[in-house]
Parts: structure tokens; sequence; C-alpha cells
């Protein structure tokens, strides 16, 4: 992931209160676009570094810098489900494979994949979610970063068990 539409920094009490409280809630996917504001904080589109990181403490995020989070937004299209088995019973498997400081929270079509408490001091990559939930089409990812205090850095990328699939995979950061 190197493309993505973010907006932060949200804040509001400890870091267990921030990442359980939805800034977004009432907001479609739709609604997060280039410019747009969600609970006072404007959305804008952002590249990772070269080597893939994120890294939030550069990124002039208007806001606090501990006990908050800050929100990535993109679009996959998958040419296939993956998630019905009965369907597709010999479906590839797309994964997403991560590092992150301090917490990470992902969303998929708006429902809960993951919620990690991953405190880490290097950046390679750790942590993977199998099988990430794609319907056939476009499918809306958020990514959900905390921060307790210190480094406030992610990577994260998509591998799938099958190349060709791989490579019929699209992203965008706006629908």
């Amino acid at each position: 992931v190197v493309h993505a539409l973010v907006s932060g920094t949200y804040s509001g009490g400890s870091l267990d209160q921030v990442m359980a409280h939805n800034y977004l809630e009432g907001v479609g996917p739709a609604d997060l676009r280039l410019g747009a504001t969600t609970s006072g904080r404007y959305w804008s589109i952002m590249d990772s570094e070269e080597d893939g990181r994120w890294n939030f403490e550069t990124m002039n995020l208007r806001g606090a810098q501990q006990d908050c989070a800050v929100y990535l937004s993109f679009w996959l299209f998958s040419p296939r489900s993956m998630v019905d088995l009965l369907i597709e019973p010999n479906m590839p498997r797309l994964d997403l494979e991560y590092s992150v400081d301090d917490r990470l929270e992902v969303y998929v079509n708006g429902k809960i994949v993951d919620a990690a408490v991953r405190d880490q001091d290097d950046d390679r990559w750790a942590h993977r979610i199998e099988g990430m939930p794609l319907e056939k089409g476009w499918n809306h990812v958020l990514l959900k970063v905390g921060q307790l205090w210190g480094g406030w850095w992610g990577r994260f990328r998509f591998t799938a068990t099958d190349p060709d699939y791989m490579r019929q995979l699209e992203s965008v950061v706006m629908q």
C-alpha cells in the first residue's frame, strides 16, 4: 500500500478509547474524498516513503501525536469473490502483511477484519491477516493506525497464493 487517502489525527482520551471510537460514524466510503472533512479533519492523498513505510510523524498531520489515530482509505478491485467458498472452492487467498507501531484496525467494506495490538521496534513484515474478505468488484479498505507515543509508522502490503490473481487486482484512492 503506497497511495491512500489519509486523515488524522483523531484523539480523545487514552489510546484504547481512541481505537474504540468510530470517528467516521455515519460517513459512507463514497464520502471519503480529497478535501472532505470528518470530525474536523481533512482527507488528503498521501504516499508512503519510497521503501513503502508510512511515517506518520513526518506527514504534518494536524492534531495530537500521542494517544491518537490516523485513517488510510483506498479501494481494491477483485475479479472474483474471496468470501464464498461454495461458489469458488479453489479460490486463491489474498493476505495483508503488515508491521505497525502501535495499533491497527483493518476494515473491508465497513466490516472489521482485524484489530491488533502490535508494539514493534522494527518494521519487518511481522504480521499477516490471512484471507482478506474481498467481494467481486470494488471493495473499500480502511486502515486505522493508533499511536501511543514515540515512533509512529506502518507498512502494509498484499500478497496472494496465486500470482495470476494478484496481477488482476486493481487499486485506486477514490471511487
